[in-house]
């Protein structure tokens, strides 16, 4: 009677692709595989970043500026040169009192 364990080589599924190696442990993805996998996940997210920033960051305030009626603000003469100022509230920025419970460091 033969006691060795049995390779899973032979057991795999025709599915799986061959940058899978069976390491005794299971299945993991050979270095190679890992690589391709990370950069792509990498690239990925970094796209979905930066249209993330750039929608949140350029498109919803200049959408938000366009629905300012300016017009109906003040009334300009025809030969001055109208300024508009826009102030923008940050709530990222906190002190000690904006959360008295929480731990400093948030």
């Amino acid at each position: 009677m033969d006691l060795k364990p049995r390779s899973m080589h032979g057991r795999l599924p025709a599915l799986i692709s061959p940058d899978y190696k069976y390491h005794g442990t299971g299945l993991r993805l050979s270095r190679l595989a890992l690589r391709k996998v990370r950069w792509k996940h990498l690239i990925l997210l970094g796209i979905v970043w930066v249209l993330t920033i750039h929608y949140f960051e350029r498109t919803v305030v200049y959408r938000a500026f366009n629905k300012c009626q300016w017009s109906n603000w003040e009334k300009w003469s025809d030969d001055s040169y109208p300024h508009h100022a826009v102030v923008i509230g940050d709530p990222q920025i906190v002190d000690a009192f904006s959360y008295p419970t929480r731990p400093r460091p948030l």
